[in-house]
C-alpha cells in the first residue's frame, strides 16, 4: 500500500539503529537537539482532512500511548523544537490566561498551561478538559478511537541496581512456585487488592493481553511478603558492594542474609536481593524537612508499626515528622524541576502522598500545588559532558567574576523554562553591567546634589520617575512568572536611563534599583544598600526621598518596592492607521484623545498618506482599537 524508496528505508533503518543505542532519559533530555527522518508518507486527520507528515523520531517513547503521537508544536516545547528544526507549520489552538492569540513564533510563546480552545471548529471556546471529553465522545461515536487509561508509574528505577537503597520485603519460594501458589493467589490478597482485577482489565485493549496476563501470573508464582513482625527489613552492611557482572544486586553476595524460611509453607526461600532506588526515599522527604529541628521528638521510630489495612497505628507508632509542623507548612506551594523530575520523582512523590492520604497519615493527597519545569543550560552550543570537555565549573567563574555575576548571568542567558547557552562572552558582559551599577551608586553619593533649574530638566525628572515606576511594575510581574531574563533586561534599561541622567537621580531611584536587583545580585546590592543607609542625601526633586542616617538593616529584609499607577499613564500614544489591513500612517495622539474614535479618525483622515488611499472611495467600515489601531475598510 505504501511506497517508500530503498534509500529512504535505509535512512530510516540507520536512524532506528542509532536510536536503539540511546537510553530513554537521553532521548527525552531537555535541551537536546531534536532529530528525525521524514518517511515521505502522510497521515490524514479525519477531523479536517489535513495531511500530516509522518516522521520517525527518537524523542517519542513507546511507553507513551501507542508509541505514535500527533505533534502539537504550539503547546509542547519539545514538539515546537522539532517543528522548528524541520520547518513544520505551528498553529495555536489554546489561549492561556494572558489572552494572547498571536501566532507562536518563539519557544517562550509556547502555551503549555490550561486555557480555552481556538482554531478548533466545534471545540472553540471550551476549556481544554471539556474539549478533551467532547473530542473523545466524538471519536468514539464515529468509531475512530477509544478511551484507554494508561498507568505511567514505572519500576522505581529498580532496573538500575546498586547497593544503597531500601530492601524490597519479599521472598521467593521455589516449592510454592512449582505448585502455582503465591501471596497473590491467597484470600488475603483478594481482600487487599480489590482493584487489582480492574487494573488488569485495562490490558484488554492490548493485542498481546493474553500473553501478558499469562506472563504476569507466571512471574508472581512463589512470591510472598515478609511477615509483618519482621518489618522493616534493614539494609545489611556490605563492604564489597561492587557489581560482579552477574546481573544480580550486590545483596545477593550475602548468602546467610538471603536464605530465609517461606512465610507460607515454611520451606527454604530466598529474599529479594534487588533494592528500591532512592527515589522511593525522596518521595516523602518534603514531609520530614520542616521537622529537622525536632530530632529528639521524631527520630525514635524504629519500634513503630503501622497497619495500612486498618488505617490505624499501634500504641508505639510515631511518624518521622511533626504532624503539627506538617499541617502548617505543607503541601509545597511551588515545585521547580526538570524533565526527569516530571516523569520520575514527581510521579512517585504523588503516588506516596496519595497512599499516605488514603491511610490517613496526612491530610492532603497532592504533595505539590504547582509545578514549573525549568530548562537546560548548555555550553557553547552543546550539551555539557565530560567527554566534550565543556562542563562549566562554577568555582572558576566565581573566582574570576564573583558569585553575583554568575547568578545574574544564569538568570539572564535565556528563558527560565527553556534554559540557555552559557558563553564566556556573555558572563563577561554581565560583569561589566554589574560594575556599571556599582560605579553609578558610588558616583551618586560622591557627587553634590543639583537643583533642577530648567524646564527640560524637570521634564526629564518626571520622565525618570515614570520609567522607575514602570520598571518596578514590569520587574515585579516578570519575577512572579519566572521571567527572570526579561526582568533583568528591564533593569538594564532602567540603569541606562539613570546613567544618561545622573544629575536627576534621587535616593528613591537608587533604592528602587538596588531592591529590584537584590534577588539576582544579593552580595553587591547588600554592600551598596549599606552605602544608601549611611550616606543618605536630600535632593529637591519630584520622586526624591530623604532618609537620615540610621542603623543598618539588610536589603533582604526590606519591603519590595511598589509602583504608583498614576505614573504609568502615557502622555502620548502611537496609533497605527490602516487601510484594508495595511499600515499607511502612524499617529501620535495626546493623553486622553487616543481613546476617542472621533478624534483619532479625524486626524487620520487629514493625513496625506491616508488620503492617497481613501479619497473618492466609500469607507464601508471602521475598526478602532483604542491606543492601538484604526483600520478603514474600503
Amino acid at each position: 500500500k505504501y511506497q517508500i524508496s530503498n534509500d529512504k528505508l535505509k535512512e530510516i533503518a540507520d536512524y532506528v539503529e542509532k536510536g536503539k543505542k540511546k537510553k530513554p532519559q537521553e532521548r527525552i533530555a531537555e535541551g537536546r537537539e531534536k532529530t528525525g527522518v521524514f518517511t515521505g508518507l502522510y497521515c490524514l486527520n479525519q477531523l479536517n482532512d489535513y495531511k500530516m507528515p509522518l516522521f520517525i523520531s527518537d524523542f517519542v517513547l513507546v511507553e507513551f500511548g501507542t508509541g505514535a503521537v500527533v505533534g502539537v508544536p504550539g503547546h509542547d516545547k519539545r514538539d515546537f523544537e522539532f517543528a522548528k528544526k524541520f520547518k513544520l507549520p505551528i498553529k495555536r489552538v489554546v489561549v492561556g490566561s494572558d489572552g494572547d492569540k498571536s501566532p507562536i513564533k518563539q519557544i517562550e510563546q509556547v502555551q503549555e498551561e490550561e486555557g480555552k480552545m481556538i482554531n478548533s471548529d466545534f471545540l472553540d471556546g471550551m476549556d481544554i478538559h471539556e474539549a478533551t471529553k467532547v473530542m473523545m465522545d466524538y471519536l468514539e461515536e464515529k468509531g475512530w478511537g477509544k478511551r484507554v487509561t494508561t498507568y505511567r508509574l514505572r519500576d522505581w528505577c529498580i532496573s538500575r541496581q546498586r547497593y544503597w537503597g531500601a530492601p524490597i520485603p519479599m521472598v521467593y519460594c521455589s516449592t510454592c512456585a512449582s505448585e502455582g501458589r503465591s501471596w497473590f493467589t491467597s484470600q488475603e490478597a483478594k481482600d487487599s487488592l480489590g482493584n487489582f482485577k480492574f487494573q488488569i482489565s485495562n490490558l484488554k485493549s492490548n493485542p498481546n493481553s493474553k500473553n501478558l496476563k499469562a506472563k504476569i501470573s507466571e512471574e508472581i508464582d512463589g512470591w510472598y511478603p515478609i511477615n509483618e513482625e519482621n518489618l522493616p527489613v534493614l539494609l545489611p552492611d556490605l563492604s564489597d558492594w561492587q557489581p560482579e557482572g552477574t546481573g544480580k544486586g550486590p545483596l545477593a553476595k550475602l548468602k546467610d542474609w538471603v536464605k530465609v524460611k517461606c512465610p507460607n509453607c515454611g520451606g527454604d526461600a530466598d529474599r529479594e536481593t534487588d533494592v528500591c532506588d532512592t527515589f522511593l526515599d525522596s518521595s516523602w522527604y518534603h514531609l520530614r524537612y520542616p521537622s529537622v529541628n525536632k530530632v529528639e521528638k521524631v527520630d525514635k521510630v524504629e519500634e513503630s508499626r503501622f497497619n495500612p489495612s486498618t488505617s490505624t497505628t499501634s500504641s508505639t507508632f510515631s511518624l518521622p515528622w511533626d504532624p503539627e509542623i506538617t499541617k502548617k507548612w505543607l503541601p509545597v506551594t511551588q515545585y521547580i524541576g526538570g524533565a526527569e523530575h516530571t516523569v520520575l520523582h514527581l510521579l512517585y512523590a504523588r503516588f506516596v502522598s496519595m497512599a499516605f492520604y488514603d491511610w490517613k497519615i496526612i491530610d492532603f493527597d497532592e504533595p505539590y500545588s504547582r509545578f514549573f519545569a525549568h530548562g537546560l543550560i548548555i555550553a557553547e552550543g552543546a550539551k555539557m559532558s565530560k567527554s566534550r570537555g565543556n562542563v562549566i565549573v562554577p568555582d572558576e567563574y566565581i573566582r574570576a567574576y564573583g558569585a553575583d555575576t554568575l547568578r545574574t548571568y544564569l538568570m539572564f542567558l535565556g528563558p527560565f523554562e527553556a534554559g540557555g547557552d552559557f558563553r564566556d562572552t556573555g558572563i563577561a558582559g554581565m560583569y561589566r553591567f554589574l560594575s556599571r551599577v556599582y560605579r553609578l551608586v558610588n558616583e551618586y553619593f560622591s557627587s553634590d546634589p543639583k537643583q533642577l533649574d530648567s524646564l527640560s530638566a524637570k521634564d526629564n525628572a518626571d520622565r525618570l520617575n515614570k520609567i522607575m515606576h514602570k520598571t518596578i511594575k514590569d520587574v515585579t510581574e516578570d519575577i512572579a512568572q519566572f521571567h527572570y531574563n526579561t526582568a533583568i533586561a528591564k533593569i538594564m534599561e532602567y540603569v541606562n536611563f539613570l546613567t544618561n541622567n545622573k544629575s536627576l537621580i534621587t535616593n528613591n531611584h537608587i533604592k528602587s534599583l538596588l531592591l529590584m536587583l537584590a534577588p539576582f545580585a544579593p552580595h553587591m546590592t547588600e554592600e551598596l544598600w549599606q552605602l544608601v543607609n549611611s550616606q543618605s542625601k536630600s535632593v529637591p526633586a519630584k520622586g526624591g526621598v530623604s532618609r537620615s542616617q540610621s542603623e543598618f538593616k539588610s536589603i533582604h529584609l526590606e519591603a519590595w518596592p511598589e509602583y504608583n499607577p498614576k505614573f504609568l499613564v502615557e502622555d502620548e500614544v502611537t496609533i497605527a492607521v490602516q487601510v484594508n489591513g495595511k499600515t499607511r500612517e502612524t499617529l501620535t495622539m495626546e493623553n486622553g484623545k487616543w481613546k476617542m474614535e472621533n478624534e483619532v479618525r479625524k486626524k487620520a483622515e487629514e493625513s496625506e498618506k491616508v488620503k492617497k488611499y481613501t479619497v473618492g472611495k466609500k469607507i464601508k467600515k471602521v475598526i478602532f482599537v483604542p491606543g492601538k489601531i484604526i483600520n478603514f475598510v474600503i
